[in-house]
């Protein structure tokens, strides 16, 4: 497996045209190696979560090119995208996206179930993600019965139950009361840590980036700083 999870090299994005033209993404390069957790800071409408969408495939530069787990997903199709994402990347958005009349349960293995996966093989993963969220007294609950924390531990569970490379998470913390943020940080902690995959995460609060190991800043479109102190730049 390559050493590196994510590399964007001089990427653009722009919206509209003529007098109404938005550059979202101006000429942002970087490096994320495997096993990094990472945080992208700025100010609203500074690009994050446009940044965020290109390296998951959600959006498609209008120049440049980022390299996601090896591959460029701009240049695949529907299909071969849609494969790369549910095999090898997890989504964390604000909001927990989960299927309401599903259980905890079936709301986590959602992603096998599409995948044609058989849910008996995941069992063991399962149990230990419900083990790990603190989850395994509501795995027959519905997301209505949750707080929104426990929801957004499930909309966790869910992204890794797959075993992705990489997490890309937008603004985990930002529908949530302190204390249910600090919980969310902590299991992203460990995941990074314990199961080692990759996390770049979106976020506005300084107490949220310090629990990753490198933030990026971004002001106006441009990567400002890439977290990499100057001896890390110079030698890669």
């Amino acid at each position: 497996m390559s050493d590196t999870v994510v590399s964007a090299e001089h990427l653009c994005k722009t919206y509209g045209s003529g007098e109404t033209k938005i550059a979202a993404i101006r000429d942002v390069s970087f490096t994320i190696r495997s096993g990094e957790f990472v945080s992208v800071m700025g100010p609203s409408g500074c690009g994050k979560s446009t940044l965020l969408y290109l390296i998951g495939g959600l959006d498609t530069p209008t120049s440049g090119r980022v390299l996601t787990c090896g591959c460029e997903l701009a240049a695949m199709d529907d299909t071969a995208q849609s494969r790369i994402r549910c095999s090898r990347i997890g989504f964390v958005f604000q909001f927990y996206n989960l299927v309401q009349n599903l259980t905890v349960e079936e709301n986590i293995l959602l992603p096998m179930v599409m995948a044609g996966k058989s849910v008996a093989h995941c069992a063991p993963r399962l149990e230990e993600l419900l083990k790990m969220t603190g989850l395994t007294e509501k795995r027959g609950q519905i997301p209505s019965r949750l707080s929104g924390g426990q929801q957004q531990l499930v909309s966790i569970a869910r992204a890794v139950i797959s075993e992705p490379q990489l997490i890309l998470a937008d603004e985990p913390t930002g529908n949530l009361d302190s204390r249910s943020g600090a919980e969310i940080l902590r299991n992203f902690q460990s995941i990074n840590r314990e199961l080692g995959i990759s996390i770049i995460m979106v976020t506005h609060s300084d107490e949220a980036a310090a629990c990753s190991g490198r933030v990026l800043r971004m002001q106006d479109g441009m990567l400002v700083d890439d977290g990499l102190g100057p001896e890390e730049d110079a030698h890669g």
